[in-house]
């Protein structure tokens, strides 16, 4: 009798540890990580849109990635990026670094990174030239494009650039002036790396490495999660126990940090005699009243007429009330 009992407490306990690994499982095939190993299961070349941000902030060297080639990226279940880089890892075609462009395009948030916006998608806002050098697309903050603008200064033909800062960036994570590498080229005006001559071999063994070491790092962890029921418990625990979600407070310095990179961008761009504007574009998603939002604008822009920098806020009512396209271009005076 003892046995039998013993054996249907054994049996319980191991169809209820089976149940608990696919509750595991599926969970995990809902993630982020999850999405993307399955869709590594189809295509082999498909990137995680998280090791472009991790390459870029965390090599020691380059600014960008992946030079002349056609790259799918995956952003999530429902959304797949493929774009061409060009021959110094931007967005553009070739030809673009061999013209005068008539606006050069950088940005405080990145579309490589599956942004929820798209310029080049926009119903609102758009560009009416096609003539234009976009350095934005990888953009991991501010920091990171002052030092893209810097490193291929003289790779540049234009007469005007633009900065496009999203309503809602995040002004913490890599915006700052924490990044070794980037900060480089933010104290010292001098500083170069002459990354556009750069062995282009030697970087896509690089990339390769790193790649390899992402994805097996992730795999690595991800089965250290399945293996301790990581979701699960997480799972449990946000329907057991009320967590509050938390929202980061203002941080002046933040602000501040953004400010000077602005302020040093636009120093540098006028010394060359190209115009320099800033444009403040709207976020659908957040409510125009949003506090933390207003906050940001005012701090913002105080700093801005402080140092003499030319900028347009297209939250302003006599830009949304328009049923109409805006070319951002056309705005400015030339």
């Amino acid at each position: 009798m003892m046995k039998i009992i013993f054996n249907n407490k054994v049996y319980f306990f191991l169809i209820l540890i089976v149940v608990l690994y696919i509750f595991e499982f599926t969970l995990f095939l809902k993630t982020f990580n999850g999405g993307y190993f399955l869709s590594k299961v189809t295509n082999n070349q498909i990137v995680s849109s998280k090791f472009i941000s991790n390459f870029v902030t965390q090599n020691n060297t380059h600014l960008s990635v992946f030079n002349n080639q056609k790259i799918k990226i995956y952003c999530n279940k429902k959304k797949n990026l493929s774009h061409n880089f060009d021959k110094y890892g931007f967005i553009n075609s070739n030809q673009q670094w061999n013209i005068l462009n008539e606006n050069v395009i950088l940005k405080s948030y990145s579309e490589i990174n599956c942004n929820d916006f798209s310029l080049k998608k926009s119903e609102k806002f758009s560009l009416k030239s096609n003539n234009n050098l976009d350095l934005g697309s990888i953009s991991t903050g501010p920091l990171h494009q002052y030092s893209i603008l810097k490193e291929y200064f003289d790779k540049i033909k234009t007469k005007k650039v633009f900065w496009f800062h999203f309503e809602g960036s995040d002004l913490s994570d890599f915006n700052n002036l924490k990044n070794s590498k980037f900060k480089k080229y933010f104290d010292n005006d001098n500083f170069k790396q002459n990354l556009s001559s750069y062995d282009v071999q030697l970087k896509e063994e690089e990339i390769k490495r790193e790649l390899s070491k992402f994805d097996q790092n992730l795999l690595k962890k991800e089965i250290k999660n399945f293996l301790f029921f990581f979701r699960s418990i997480s799972f449990l625990k946000q329907r057991i126990f009320f967590q509050r979600k938390i929202f980061k407070d203002l941080k002046n310095y933040e602000i501040n940090e953004l400010a000077r990179i602005l302020y040093k961008t636009n120093i540098f761009l006028n010394e060359n005699n190209i115009k320099f504007i800033f444009f403040y574009i709207p976020r659908e998603s957040e409510s125009m009243n949003s506090i933390k939002n207003s906050k940001i604008k005012k701090k913002l822009f105080e700093e801005l007429k402080k140092n003499n920098i030319t900028f347009i806020d297209l939250t302003n009512k006599k830009y949304l009330n328009f049923d109409q396209k805006i070319y951002l271009d056309e705005l400015v005076k030339s």
